[in-house]
Parts: C-alpha cells; sequence; structure tokens
C-alpha cells in the first residue's frame, strides 16, 4: 500500500470573493462555505472566521478539529464512509493543507447537562497557545447552530458531517496547483537486524458522549483490528468526542497521528514498522475488556513484533484498556512502551496516574490536566459568547473574552493521546 501525499503549505487564510490558493495564502469564499454547509436541512445558521498565531482570539465550544484533505486519485472521498462511499483509504494521491484545520465549533442540543459536554477552548495567543498544538495553525473557525429541534446526537452528526465536506471543498482548491513537498508512505522492506514494532490505537467508545469511527461505522463493537499506517494518516479514522477535551481524539491528531508518523520516519532505517492495531476502549464488563486486550496482544503476536506504543483512548476506566492490553502483551513477552497523561493536581504534585501500570512501563507522560493556566483577557470571541464550565462547575458561566483561570482538561488537545501534544511529565 503506497501512498502520495502532497501538502500545500498554508500560512494565512482570508475570506474573500472565491476560494483558491495565492501562494501560501487560501482565500475563502465564505458566502459559498455556508451555501454549502447550509445544503443540510439541520444546520440553522453558519458563521465563518479565520484565525491565526498571536491573534488576541478565544475559540470556545470546540467539537473537532479537521486538516482539510482530497483524493485526487483515485478519485473519491477524502474521508470514506462519511463524506462518500467507505472505499479503501491510504493508497493514490491525496492533498492536505497543511498548516490550517477547521476548527468545529459550536453548542449542540443538550449542551447545558455536563454529563454530555464539557467545554473546549482554544487561544491563539498566552498560556494556550503554548499548550495546544492547533494554536500554531491557521485556523478557519467553523460555527454551527443546528435545528433546536433535533437530539443531540443527529445535531452533532449533521454538525461534524458539515465540517467534513467543507474540509474537503477547501482542499479542492489545490487542483492543478504544484504542492509545496510531496510525500511517498509505504511500508518497505526494512534491513535486517531491525525491531520489529507496532503502534496500538485505543478510540472512544461510550454511548454518544464519546465515539471513535472507522471508515464511517462506529467502533462500539469492535474488535482489534489491523490496519496500515497510511490508513490512519489518510482519513480512515474519525472523532465524535464531548468529554475532558485535553485527552479527547480529534479527527486532525488521527490525520497527523505523532507515533504512526514518528515509527513511520524511522521504518527501515531503526526499526521495522508492523503495522497498526485500531482496538476500542472503554469497554463496560471486565470480560469484555480482557477479551479485547488479549485480542491486541494476539494480533501483535501474529505479527511477530518484539514491541508495541501503546495509547489510551480517555481516563477513567479506559486507563484499565491499557493496562490489560499492557499485562497481556507482557505474557507474550512483547515490550511495551506508554503514553499516559496525568492528573497530578493543580501544582503537579499529587500521585499523577489513574492506576498504576508497571507491566506498562515505560510511560511516556502527554502532560498534568489538572494544572491552571492564567489567561489574559482576548480581543475575539469565535464559537460562542461563554465559557462554560470551567474547571468542572457546570453552572459557571463567564464571558467568553475575559481573563479567567482555565485547567489544561479544558484546552482542546492539550494531551493529546496521538502524541502532538506540547506537555510532558517530569521527575521531581
Amino acid at each position: 500500500m503506497e501512498l502520495a501525499l502532497d501538502t500545500f503549505a498554508i500560512d494565512r487564510i482570508a475570506l474573500g470573493a472565491e476560494t483558491r490558493l495565492e501562494g501560501r495564502t487560501l482565500r475563502v469564499d465564505a458566502a459559498a462555505l455556508e451555501r454549502h454547509a447550509r445544503q443540510d436541512r439541520r444546520i440553522a445558521s453558519v458563521e465563518i472566521a479565520a484565525v491565526h498565531p498571536g491573534d488576541s482570539a478565544r475559540i470556545v465550544h470546540v467539537i473537532d478539529a479537521v486538516e482539510p484533505r482530497a483524493r485526487l486519485s483515485p478519485e473519491g472521498p477524502a474521508f470514506p464512509g462519511v463524506t462518500g462511499p467507505p472505499i479503501m483509504a491510504g493508497q493514490g494521491r491525496t492533498a492536505r493543507l497543511g498548516g490550517m484545520a477547521v476548527i468545529l465549533a459550536g453548542l449542540p442540543p443538550g449542551a447545558e447537562n455536563p454529563s454530555f459536554w464539557q467545554e473546549s477552548v482554544i487561544d491563539m495567543t498566552g498560556p494556550i497557545a503554548r499548550v495546544c498544538p492547533l494554536a500554531a495553525t491557521a485556523n478557519l473557525v467553523l460555527t454551527l447552530r443546528p435545528d433546536p429541534v433535533l437530539a443531540p446526537d443527529e445535531a452533532i452528526s449533521a454538525m461534524r458531517l458539515a465540517a467534513f465536506r467543507i474540509a474537503e471543498h477547501l482542499a479542492g482548491a489545490t487542483r492543478g496547483e504544484t504542492p509545496t513537498a510531496r510525500e511517498q508512505l509505504r511500508l518497505g522492506p526494512a534491513p535486517a537486524g531491525c525491531p520489529r514494532v507496532a503502534a496500538v490505537i485505543h478510540l472512544e467508545a461510550w454511548g454518544t458522549l464519546q465515539r471513535a469511527f472507522l471508515y464511517g461505522h462506529s467502533v462500539e463493537g469492535l474488535l482489534p483490528t489491523l490496519l496500515h499506517p497510511n490508513e490512519v494518516l489518510d482519513g480512515a479514522l474519525t472523532a465524535a468526542s464531548h468529554h475532558l477535551p485535553a485527552i479527547r481524539n480529534g479527527t486532525y491528531f488521527f490525520q497527523n497521528h505523532g507515533v504512526v508518523r514518528e515509527l513511520l520516519r524511522r521504518h527501515a532505517v531503526e526499526l521495522d514498522f508492523a503495522g497498526v492495531i485500531a482496538a476500542r476502549a472503554m469497554w463496560t464488563a471486565d470480560e469484555d475488556k480482557r477479551r479485547a486486550a488479549a485480542f491486541t496482544a494476539k494480533l501483535l503476536r501474529q505479527l511477530d513484533v518484539a514491541g508495541a506504543v501503546l495509547g489510551f483512548a480517555h481516563g477513567g476506566h479506559a486507563v484499565t484498556d491499557t493496562a490489560l492490553t499492557a499485562e497481556a502483551c507482557e505474557r507474550l513477552g512483547i515490550a511495551v512502551a506508554t503514553l499516559m497523561f496525568e492528573m497530578a493536581g493543580d501544582d503537579g504534585t499529587d500521585f499523577g496516574l489513574v492506576q498504576r501500570l508497571p507491566s506498562a512501563e515505560p510511560l511516556v507522560s502527554t502532560g498534568n490536566i489538572d494544572a491552571l493556566l492564567a489567561l489574559p483577557a482576548v480581543d475575539r470571541v469565535l464559537g460562542g459568547n461563554e465559557v462554560l464550565g470551567v474547571g468542572g462547575h457546570a453552572a459557571s458561566r463567564q464571558a467568553g473574552s475575559a481573563a479567567l483561570a482555565l485547567p489544561v482538561r479544558h484546552v482542546f488537545a492539550a494531551a493529546s493521546p496521538s502524541g502532538d501534544g506540547h506537555l510532558a511529565g517530569a521527575a521531581g
């Protein structure tokens, strides 16, 4: 499986009369994008804005982030199973608008319920900009208001679909243009002696609160499945989670998965990258957790790997899925290294792990999500007017532009399980 990934680098987004590339600037016809989104009658209103690194701007009510992609050859959907038929990703030629993201924001019905919705914020400057990867990208902010009569799940589905369609539409501006760079992504033969390794991506599945999709299909009942790394990077995985923003999966971070990218970079140089296991986490029953963990370890053994990098899917009992997978690997003689977030209190002095994971060591920290950030006031607020539920207090509301103290847990993707965050743990 071989993928030509063409990058068209974007530094600026300018709203104008037509959508086209102009050097490293993407000019966007906002009125046309609004019409594009409102072809779905479930969308009641659309607001489009652009922000850039260093802007005094805050994005609130962040749902997801998507990198604009277009499948050039063979023609087909950039997000198979979502914007078109579930054709196999990871092969042919795909264009990406590198250095930018479509940020989906807004409040679906049911967002007043803290068990369904947690506030998610991106600042383009200040302390958040130092911990949020998407503060470094040019962002087209898509604020959608669904029809208020819709059930929460249908409203979220309509909002997500609009974001994916717009991301695909924007990347269509690359047709006929010359890319900034082209990568050939493939798994060729590795020299003898390279250690054989794999990556395990745990995926969320907890009702409509936390969900991931493989080729547009919910991973609710998914047994661990082998994927080519190109599939992960080429739109096969998409996200729809609304809880604990710092550690939720986001579509942008599947498309640019840091661990997968790094293993591909080292393939046939330092190691032999065998592939990616996509495994559902957050199983309810202990027997289901153990079955999935054993199945993951079995697939790794069938791949004849010496080691694997384990990710996490979320907090709470999802950590147990990671721990059981590490134990199952240990029983089969497979070494692991594990990414894991911390909850170490405001000052980082508390015990940071939800569950001790001796079999999962060494652990690589993606950061302490309890740490407090002192945010300055900003000039612009996009996505809404208020910051909701700061610090876990669902009733709290603050003006969106105001200075405030915000826990890292509310910063979108700050401690991402993909390994793309800017935070890390340090021994005291």
